[in-house]
């Protein structure tokens, strides 16, 4: 599978990667690494605000 990543980070700047091949397997562990590290992001600015 070819993989291209796009990241706009909060001031809406751009970063574009260049495209690699990766199996399925590690394309998934890699989106769900990056989803429960945003998940956990959220709960601690949620509990910082209470």
């Amino acid at each position: 599978m070819l993989v291209t990543i796009t990241v706009v980070d909060e001031n809406g700047f751009t970063s574009q990667y260049e495209t690699v091949q990766t199996p399925v397997g590690a394309l998934r562990e890699g989106v769900a690494a990056i989803h429960l590290a945003a998940v956990a992001a959220d709960a601690e600015v949620d509990a910082e605000s209470a």
